[in-house]
């Protein structure tokens, strides 16, 4: 908590708080142990992995708030390819972490949906819309 406050006290480092707060919000969720491996599922005509959905938006909201907080432009892919592998590098972690919980289990579909989701930074539509939203 303490580490909060003094980030929100410095105006350089108050536009990391929501990256932190997102980084540490996915890694308590994914480390909580779940009754049924947290392969929730819902029929809609097929069966659908909820998890799987939101993996992609939870590492979709992180990438993007690490763009926010960087103020990283369109063009500037080199620093959107680091965002990139930093985040889905962050969520193998997270998986390899998962893979020694009992009542977890590491899955290689959880991680392609973390890079999925990862990877809407390079949408230009979606990049050029949140970017002049939150700038």
């Amino acid at each position: 908590m303490w580490l909060f406050v003094q980030l929100s006290k410095e105006n350089r480092y108050r536009r990391w708080v929501p990256s932190i707060c997102c980084a540490i919000i996915i890694f308590a969720v994914s480390i909580i142990p779940l009754q049924n491996r947290g392969h929730t599922t819902m029929g809609i005509g097929f069966i659908l992995r909820m998890d799987i959905i939101l993996h992609a938006v939870g590492y979709a909201v992180l990438a993007w708030t690490i763009v926010c907080a960087r103020k990283v432009g369109l063009t500037d892919y080199g620093e959107i390819l680091l965002i990139l592998i930093f985040v889905t590098v962050f969520g193998a972690g997270i998986e390899g972490i998962q893979a020694i919980i009992p009542t977890r289990q590491s899955s290689i579909t959880d991680m392609i949906a973390n890079a999925v989701g990862a990877t809407t930074i390079f949408i230009p539509s979606v990049f050029d819309c949140v970017r002049q939203r939150y700038q």
